[in-house]
């Protein structure tokens, strides 16, 4: 099913939809042509979309979605951040003084309007994983977080999906209310409720309704 199919079908019928945007790390990219999809021919269809699921890189498309933000800006700041890490050519992103969670940040609190809070208050679903610390060995969880009180905790929030320990450096988890968390694509990378009609996206070719077909690939460029 492509993307241009999808728009149609769920503008047509009056039913309760959601869309669930998976991980992917800068192939989030592709989430963005799906939201520049939306935007040239169904412009009205994320006002109808009740629900908005995001795990790592696709948390940040939920909440542009549910903001009603130019798809188009994540896209060009993906673009750049991928390019300035290249410039380490022996590890990338992966170098000590690269900080990409210190720039998505920076990014966000750029972008992101005043109110997105609210605007994404028990609409939008950030996956996290989550750690039950009452263990011996802490158990990894899945934690779904909608009721943001504050702009600073959706941020919070959608770095604590996004964080991979270890690609992050040798650094403490982030807390989102008290709680460490790191990807939620750990533990949901495709997150979504109990409603059949979630439409899910993905960069990588397999059963979600939205992802390429087998033997194409996404680029980042």
């Amino acid at each position: 099913m492509t993307a241009s199919s999808v728009c149609r079908e769920a503008s047509t019928p009056k039913r309760k939809l959601e869309i669930s945007f998976g991980g992917c790390g800068f192939l989030g990219v592709y989430h963005v042509g799906v939201g520049k999809c939306v935007v040239d021919h169904v412009p009205h269809l994320f006002d109808e979309f009740s629900g908005f699921y995001g795990a790592s890189a696709g948390a940040i498309t939920a909440v542009c979605a549910a903001c009603k933000s130019d798809p188009m800006v994540p896209y060009k700041w993906v673009k750049k951040t991928f390019e300035a890490s290249r410039e380490h050519k022996l590890l990338g992103a992966l170098h000590p003084s690269f900080n990409l969670y210190a720039r998505l940040r920076e990014f966000l609190e750029g972008f992101l309007p005043e109110d997105a809070h609210k605007k994404c208050r028990n609409k939008v679903k950030i996956s996290m994983t989550t750690f039950d610390e009452t263990k011996t060995i802490p158990e990894p969880k899945n934690w779904l977080v909608s009721n943001f009180t504050t702009r600073k905790e959706l941020i919070n929030a959608i770095i604590g999906s996004s964080f991979i320990p270890g690609y992050a450096g040798l650094k403490d988890l982030p807390k989102v209310r008290g709680k460490r968390c790191c990807d939620g694509g750990f533990t949901s990378n495709i997150p979504r409720g109990h409603d059949p009609n979630v439409i899910t996206v993905s960069p990588f070719s397999g059963e979600c309704d939205i992802c390429p077909q087998v033997g194409t690939h996404v680029s980042t460029t």
